[in-house]
């Protein structure tokens, strides 16, 4: 499925979900969300990881075992959840590093969070949308996400320069090298 992803030939679409944050109905919503956007995008694999005995997996297995395209896993170590995410045309998470860790890889994200009902849009480049956990709305929102694509990646993580920095500000503690320039965000 990755590989597919990869090539070209696919699309997945990652649904992280912590079963304590939703009440069964919410969970409920957004699980028939997952299913309606699965129906809507004949060209997407949906991967929602769930620990082997919560309530999540269940309730999952429940109403989502039978669309093939569906893969209810067991839980993911982060290195695979990365690379998962890495090759996701979209995610839908509860909030938690996942958001940030997808929009600095570009991956359109729904952070389900608020009222049943609720939604916005991003605020800025990189920002996820929001929603709460409601049927259409989400479904909806996911649909465009998916439809959407990859973005360029958020710079929510930094520059990739605070090791470079770090080391000048030592040597220069140490006397060893002039005084760096300032950094301002």
């Amino acid at each position: 499925m990755e590989d597919a992803a990869r090539r070209g030939d696919g699309r997945i679409a990652l649904v992280c979900l912590d079963p304590h944050r939703h009440r069964p109905k919410a969970l409920g919503r957004v699980l028939h969300a997952v299913s309606d956007l699965v129906l809507a995008t004949p060209d997407l694999e949906v991967v929602l990881p769930a620990g082997r005995d919560s309530a999540l997996r269940a309730m999952a297995e429940d109403m989502l075992g039978r669309l093939v395209r569906v893969h209810v896993t067991d839980g993911l170590a982060q290195p695979d959840l990365l690379g998962l995410l890495a090759v996701a045309c979209a995610a839908v998470s509860d909030p938690g590093p996942l958001v940030e860790q997808a929009a600095a890889l570009g991956v359109p994200t729904l952070l389900l969070s608020g009222q049943r009902g609720t939604w916005s849009e991003p605020e800025h480049a990189g920002a996820p949308w929001t929603a709460g956990p409601d049927r259409a709305v989400v479904a909806r929102i996911a649909e465009k996400l998916v439809l959407t694509g990859p973005r360029t990646p958020a710079e929510v993580l930094g520059d990739g320069r605070a090791a470079v920095r770090c080391e000048q500000a030592v040597e220069w503690l140490l006397g060893l090298s002039e005084r760096p320039a300032e950094f301002v965000c």
